[in-house]
Parts: structure tokens; sequence; C-alpha cells
């Protein structure tokens, strides 16, 4: 019996129904409490009271409920009605099925690489917990308003691992896949291999059917088909797909790759999902790149929800062409919410939607007898939860700027971005409205740079520090957003600039290179009236201030060094008594952009914790105030930094990055003859040359761990070197002899160096505990590795230790230094310990004694001290001019310098090395793409 509209349960009151069937009614109702509309699910009665599936999938729906991200439907509350029928609220998903969706109309290839791409997103995260979804269809994912998908239905989620109590999860599958009158777990359509034959299933399962609804969006027609239920089956298991170009003769090849490789029978040779994804993000930015490719595809969309033959349609329970439709009606208002069963399909499949409603609802049981009644905020909503909107209520906009995208701020009011521009290596300082696209210079471009950028409380002024190109020393200067000539502040400024709540005061963080101390001053807002509040000793160092919304207190990152190296954590120095505590125990990799949310409840920033692995990306994070854990508020494959907040912490803007890169090969530097060797979609980082011409490389090429690998000149004959099982291998250096590989790893949680032969074998521990680009490279004679790492005081020094172990040597103080070919010379980066001392390159006998040479360091050198050219006689390095990274070389005995590759685009270089006889060069090349975002509804 239905509930009428205005009942009353508990905190929910019932708006209408929008859908009943096999899987029980689903109504719309109202929050009273958190003010918004949800969906109520209630457990069929003869379902809930199987106490045998309540206690089967009880585990799995906890598990489930932990699941977190913005392409899963989000589950707010569990409980049940003062007459024990049991329910639970989900958000209100304003949209259709994806099925709808494509009969609608006809999608773009975009569109269609955007779907699965966040239907893979989702599946990453379910498979990071340990959790499958075995029912991936377009009936299963919601299309919102505004493009945003929702995956629904985990409630036929299976944890990987034995099934706990002994109980046979698979059991129902294996005994319903044979008959095509029964409900099927997983549509026979959208099945796997393995799932068809009843096995035990993994992730791989629902990497399949993500290929075939991304088959069926490409083409209008499924992969595999058949007259009935268990003629599609065979299909699965003998037949290949036709492909792409059967039915879009102008699909892209590499769209083919990705069918071929999510739709392998073999699950083990199947991509990941997150492989997947990351080939479809990839996808997506190239054809982006080129919009003539993002053309309609899709010739004739199914209007049914099962196989499409010809015009005809084919039900998934195997009902011949023409026959009963299986559609989706929840229809209700201002749009669906969530599917229901209807006609054939919840008649056959009523069972199947019955046991997604028992393993969400299952909770109850504990939830209602232990503590009466959760309550959800974007998921589970406790007193230490974030005190922003739950991720699915912010709407993510991408704002249109034009040349390279920097750093970004957003003003108080949220009405104007600030935002500063590299254009041929000059910076220059725009400002733009936020709901506009034309932008004003207001510094022009200069040989400088920007440390950061501060709108004045009411938005009229802009703080700003800027150094010279070259030099360490920096000012700090306030300009009015109408234009005019900027007053300059502050001299020695190495950090940007807080405003106190009143606006009278500014603070920021000056480093001492004499006494090597790291200070937090405080000033008047005119620069005057300096006052040190907190000191820190090398290598402890302080990161930019953030000035808490009641004046009290300034948070800040403080910069540290342990047995596991480096870290930073967030403080607070209160202004009264100079006090300074932590406020979470939390440890990062790197953060940055601390902003305090207005009520003082805690902080906002973007940044990758310490135990994260190497290769995940920044994400935003709620730290709070009382000493918590920091919660995670993004979840997903990009790499976001540089977050700023209006002040009232409704909107927020940040830079999003991804990027991918390879190896190189191009004979003499020349680009018209170079060529690309690898096909990587992740990092690939340092290269050098064996003694036969092959290329030895360090890259992340597949799941998370970072690893040697060597490949022909040719690009034949790649092959991994080392195996480390979520570790990181990297910064690989060749002996002269051409014997060995001297290579950096965190093995053990510390940076160590580590020697191998050419060809892996014999791996031998060197020296442990070292800088993350100590950058190990072999003497002439193979007799010692030399490399940069800090001292006991803290600071850079270059060192050595005996090929075959034993104890490190300091061969230099204050200086990072690389030896010549000929084991004769040290090229050295150094700084006076002076007030704005300029950096120097000191070329020094290594033998001893002092610098034969000065030079001053080449402009836009991206890494020092230069590499030696193969003869000994020049410096090679990197240079960033005219907005486009090269190879140039600086002669020995001085001169000008020499540009060695013209490459034509912008692409940044990460590393290159030479070959052994000098003629052919080899270098990474990364394909970066960043984008400006704004978030509203952040709160």
């Amino acid at each position: 019996m239905s509930i009428p509209a205005g009942t009353r349960l508990g905190r929910y009151e019932i708006i209408s129904l929008i859908g009943a069937g096999g899987m029980g009614e689903v109504y719309r109702a109202f929050d009273a409490e958190l003010k918004r509309t949800v969906a109520l699910k209630f457990l069929p009665a003869e379902v809930a009271a199987d106490p045998k599936r309540l206690d089967r999938f009880e585990r799995e729906a906890l598990t489930a409920s932990a699941l977190n991200h913005p392409n899963i439907l989000t589950v707010f509350d569990i409980c049940q009605t003062d007459d024990g029928r049991r329910f639970f609220a989900t958000e209100f998903i304003d949209g259709v099925t994806l099925r709808e969706h494509m009969k609608a109309r006809r999608l773009k290839l975009g569109e269609v690489l955007d779907v699965a791409a966040q239907v893979a997103g989702a599946l990453v995260e379910a498979h990071g917990h340990g959790i499958i979804h075995r029912d991936i269809k377009p009936e299963n994912v919601m299309v919102r308003r505004d493009g945003y998908l929702k995956v629904l239905d985990f409630g036929l989620a299976k944890l990987t691992g034995n099934p706990a109590g002994g109980v046979d999860t698979e059991a129902a599958t294996r005994a319903l896949v044979v008959t095509d009158a029964g409900a099927v777990m997983g549509t026979v359509s959208y099945m796997s291999p393995e799932q068809s034959r009843g096995e035990d299933v993994h992730s791989p399962t629902d990497v399949w059917s993500l290929g075939v609804v991304l088959y069926e969006m490409l083409t209008g027609h499924l992969p595999f088909r058949g007259k009935s239920a268990s003629h599609t089956i065979v299909a699965i298991q003998d037949e290949e797909p036709p492909p792409l170009s059967a039915y879009v003769p102008d699909a892209p090849e590499a769209l083919q790759e990705v069918i071929s490789d999510v739709l392998s029978k073999d699950p083990e040779a199947r991509l990941t999902a997150k492989q997947m994804l990351t080939k479809l993000q990839r996808l997506k930015r190239r054809l982006d790149g080129g919009g003539s490719l993002d053309h309609s595809v899709v010739p004739n969309i199914s209007t049914a929800s099962g196989e499409v033959s010809g015009r005809g349609t084919i039900s998934q329970q195997g009902t011949t062409a023409g026959g009963a439709r299986a559609t989706a009606a929840t229809v209700t208002g201002a749009g669906q919410t969530l599917t229901t069963a209807t006609g054939e399909q919840a008649r056959t499949g009523g069972r199947r939607k019955r046991l997604a409603l028992v393993a969400a609802l299952s909770v109850v049981v504990l939830a209602c007898a232990g503590f009466g009644l959760f309550k959800f905020l974007g998921g589970r909503r406790s007193s230490s939860s974030p005190p922003v909107a739950p991720l699915q209520q912010m709407k993510f906009m991408r704002v249109p700027v034009s040349g390279e995208v920097g750093q970004s701020y957003i003003s108080p009011d949220g009405r104007f971005i600030a935002r500063v521009v590299r254009e041929k290596s000059k910076d220059s300082l725009r400002l733009r409205q936020v709901e506009g696209t034309a932008e004003r210079e207001i510094v022009p471009p200069a040989d400088a740079y920007f440390m950061g950028v501060t709108f004045s409380h009411d938005g009229n002024n802009l703080y700003y520090v800027m150094g010279e190109t070259g030099r360490s020393f920096r000012r700090l200067y306030r300009l009015s957003i109408l234009g005019g000539d900027p007053q300059k502040l502050v001299d020695d400024v190495d950090s940007g600039v807080t405003l106190s709540p009143d606006g009278r005061r500014l603070a920021f963080m000056r480093h001492l290179p004499k006494t090597r101390e790291s200070t937090l001053v405080v000033a008047n807002e005119d620069g005057t009236g300096e006052q040190v509040i907190a000191t820190r000793q090398a290598p402890a160092a302080f990161g930019d201030p953030a000035w808490s919304p009641d004046g009290q207190l300034l948070a800040h990152a403080t910069y540290s060094k342990d047995d596991e190296g480096e870290y930073v954590v967030i403080e607070t120095t209160a202004l009264a008594d100079r006090a300074t505590k932590p406020v979470s125990p939390s440890r990062w990799r790197w953060l940055n952009s601390l902003n305090w949310l207005p009520e003082g409840a805690g902080l906002v920033v973007a940044g990758k914790p310490r135990s994260a692995p190497e290769d995940d990306r920044g994400q935003i994070w709620y730290i709070p105030f009382s000493a918590g854990e920091a919660q995670k508020i993004t979840n997903d494959a990009n790499n976001y930094y540089g977050l700023t907040l209006t002040t009232d912490a409704r909107t927020a803007l940040v830079l999003q990055s991804d990027f991918a890169s390879n190896v190189w090969v191009a004979p003499a530097g020349d680009f018209a003859r170079a060529r690309q060797i690898t096909n990587s979609n992740s990092e690939i980082n340092e290269v050098c040359w064996t003694a036969d011409g092959r290329i030895i490389y360090s890259g992340r090429t597949t799941g998370r761990q970072q690893d040697l690998w060597v490949i022909n000149a040719d690009g034949t004959g790649n092959r991994q070197l080392t195996f480390s099982n979520d570790l990181h291998e990297y910064a690989p250096g060749l002996s002269p002899d051409g014997r060995h590989v001297v290579f950096m790893t965190n093995r053990e949680n510390l940076r160590t160096i580590w020697r191998m032969g050419v060809d892996g074998g014999a791996a031998k521990e060197l020296v442990r505990n070292v800088d993350q680009r100590a950058d190990p490279h072999v003497s002439p004679d193979s007799q010692w590795v030399y490399y940069n790492s800090r001292d006991e005081t803290g600071s850079t020094a270059f060192w050595k230790v005996p090929f075959d172990g034993g104890q490190p040597v300091k061969v230099r103080e204050r200086t990072s230094c690389r030896l010549s070919p000929d084991g004769k010379w040290f090229v050295c980066s150094h700084r006076d310990l002076v007030p704005d001392a300029p950096l120097k390159l000191l070329v020094v006998p290594s033998a001893g004694g002092d610098p034969v040479r000065t030079f001053d360091p080449p402009k836009d050198a991206i890494a020092l001290p230069p590499y030696w050219s193969p003869d000994g006689q020049a410096f090679d390095f990197i240079a960033d001019r005219d907005g486009i990274a090269n190879v140039w070389r600086l002669p020995l005995t001085g001169g000008r310098e020499q540009k060695l590759t013209d490459w034509p685009t912008a692409s940044p270089l990460y590393a290159f090395a030479w070959s052994r006889d000098g003629r052919t060069l080899a270098l990474t090349r990364d394909m970066q793409k960043s984008d400006l975002v704004l978030i509203q509804n952040f709160r």
C-alpha cells in the first residue's frame, strides 16, 4: 500500500510516489532537517523478511556505503518506520537514465567519451575499495541535467576475496544463468564471458560491461547479439564483435584499440578501470584539440533497454524483436529520479532488483537497533564531516582563458580573477571578471616571477610579491585594480602575504640565508612596523601564512625532515603569546593555498598526503581545526593546486591539470627527424643510454609504481628491468664501463641509491636517506658514485660513496655538482651566504682547489647544475624561452649559448641524454593540460 503525500516519516515528508514494482516503492520526499529533496526506497516485505539475504548482503552494504565519489549515488540515511517498514534515503537525481539519454538525441564522440570516463571514474573508486558492481548497463547510469553522471545499484556489488561466513555470493548467478526465463544477476547483454559461465568474478567484469556500453553508445548496436539469452551468451563467449568501422567508418583507431582491450575474452588481458579512464581522458583531450572529430557518431540509438538488431529490438531476457520493451518508469514532475523496472523486465528481473535493495537496506538492522538513526551529509555525516557542500552538489566549471594557465586568484566577493600569465618567458598580471572573458593587463610582462597575489578584503587592491628572474630577492607591492603605478611596500619577502581580518596588518615569510632561519613576520598594511613572531632553523622552514577569521592566529605550512625524508605539517602560531601548535597530525608530501573557512572551523587546502603513493595527484582537502585527520573533498584523477576561496567560501577557484610523457629520439637533436619511441599514457622521467645504444628510462607505465625500463632506440624491445610493487625507482645513470645502472628508489620508506646490472640483476643498496633529486652518477673509473644530498646542517652538499657501498664522503659543502666525463672537473651551482647573493656556476678541479671559472647561470635554465656535453667542453641544459622549451649549450670557454634543438611546440621537456657517440639525443616530453576551474556551491 502506497504512502499518501504529506506523510511524515521522522524528518522526511513524502511528496509523491515515483516508482513501484518488484524492487519496492520509491518516493520523492523532503528532508526537513537539511532542507533538500531526497528519494526514499522501501524494501519489499517478502525480501526484508528473509534473514539469510539480509545477513548475506549486510557486510557488502556496509562496505559499499563507504563509497564517496561524485559519480556514485550517495546514501544519506538508513532507518525504518514506526510499523517496522525499512527504507533508506538517497540523493534525488534530477535527470534521466543513460538509456533515455541515448534515445533522446545522437551523442557526439566527445560526449560518449565523457560519459564512459565518468563511469570509469566511479569504478576506479569502487574497485579501490574491493567492490564490484556486476551490473553496469545504461539503466544503472543516470544523467543529470548538468551532464553529470551517477552510477546506481551498487546493491549487487560483491566484495573481492573469499565470501564472508562461507556464503557463496555467486550461487544465484550460477543457478540462473543457464535458464532463458530466469532473472540473471547482471543483464545478459552486458555480462562478461566469465560472468556468463557462472564463474567467480572480479573487477575486469565491470570493465567488460562498461566496454559494451561504450560500444553501444558509439554504434547504436550491442557487440554481442542473439535471438535468446542463451544465444547471446554463446556470442559473448565465442564470437568477436564487429569492428567500430562497420558502423562508424571514421571512428578513431585509438578508440578501436580501447574497445579491443576492454572486450578481451581473457580477464587478465583487459585494461583496469584506471587504465581505461586514463585512455579515455587522453583520447578526449586529443579530440578536443582537433574539433572536427567531435561529430555525432551514433547512427541509430536503440529505443529499448535490450539488444539492438537492425531496426528491431530484443529484450534482455530473450524476447524476440518487437517483443516486450523494458523501460524505466520513474519520471515525474521536473524529471526522473530513480529507475524502476516495468513490463517484462519487472517480471523477469524483479529478483535482481529486490536483491539490490536488500544489499543497501540491510544496514538498517544494525543501524536502527544500535543507534536509532544514521545521519548522512554527502556520504556519512558526523560531527567531524567537512563543513562544505557534498561533492555532488558542487558545480565545476572550466574558466576559458588565453595563454598558459598559471597561478590564479579569486576576489573576496567572487567577481574578479587575478592571474599570472607567462608568455615568451615573461610573466605579467592580468585581471578579469568571473562572468566575462575580457582581460586587462595590470602588471606588464617582465623578466620576473610572482610568488603570490592577494586581494584586499574590499577587493579594491592587489598585493603581490615579485622577483627578478635569476635572483632570489623579492619585493611586496600594492596596486589598485583600477590601475596606476604599484606601490613598493616591503623588501625581501619570500611568500605570498595574508591580511588580518580588519585589513590593517599583513603577514609573510622571510628566509635569512646568513643564519639559515625562516621567520614569520607581521607588519602594518603599508609595510612599516615589522615584528618577527616565529622562527625556524634549517632544515625546517615556513610556507605561506593564512590569518584566522578571528584575527588571533596565523596558520602556516611548516617544512621539515625526518628519517623517512621531507614532509609538511600545518601549524598555527598565536599572535598574543607566539605559541605554535599543530592543527592536524597529518603529514604531507606537499600542500599549498591554505584557506580558512569563515567560521574558523578549519582550513581547506590543495595537497597530497605523505602516505599517498608518489604518483597520486593532489586533491582538495579539509583540515579540521580540532586536531582531526585531514578529510578528502575531491577524489579523481586530476591534479589540483593553487586553491583560493571567496570570503563566504561559497565559490572556489583552483588549477586542475593532467599530463603524460614519452621518450623521443632525435638524431643531432633535429626535430624534423625526431620520433616518439614509447606510447605511455602516464609519466616517464629520466633517460640514459647503454653502451650498446639502448635507452634506459624511468616511468609509471603500468599501475601506480615507477620502474626502470629498457628500450631499443627504434622503439622495439621495450622491457621492464625493475618490479617495485608500488615503490618508485627512478633517476637511472649508467656506469662508464656499461655494466651497471645506478638509480634512486624509496624502498623501506627511505630514498636510497642502488646499483644493479644493466639487464636488471644483482641489485645492491649503496647509500640510504638521501634527497629526492640526488642525481646519482658514476665516476669514469667506475669506483665512485657521486650524488647531491643535504648534510647535517640542512644545506645541500656534494657526496660520493664507493661503488660497492660503504661510508659516504662529503666532497663539497653548500653546492650541487656534476662530475665531468673525464672525471677532472665538477660544475657546481653555488650561492654565497649574503643577502641577495646571485646564483653562480663554478668549475672546480675534482682533485680539490679553488674554482677555475665562474659563470652566470643560463637564463631560464630548468635544472641546475647543467649537464656536461659528451666531449666535456660545454654545458647542456633545458631552457624555456619564448614559451618553448629546448636544449641549449654553453661553451666551457664562454661565449654565446647555442640552441641544440628547435622544437616548434610548447610541450615541456623534462629530461634528456646524449648517446655515447654524442650523435643522438633522447629526451622526455610532457604533454600537459591545465585548466582553470571555478567550483560553485562549495559551501
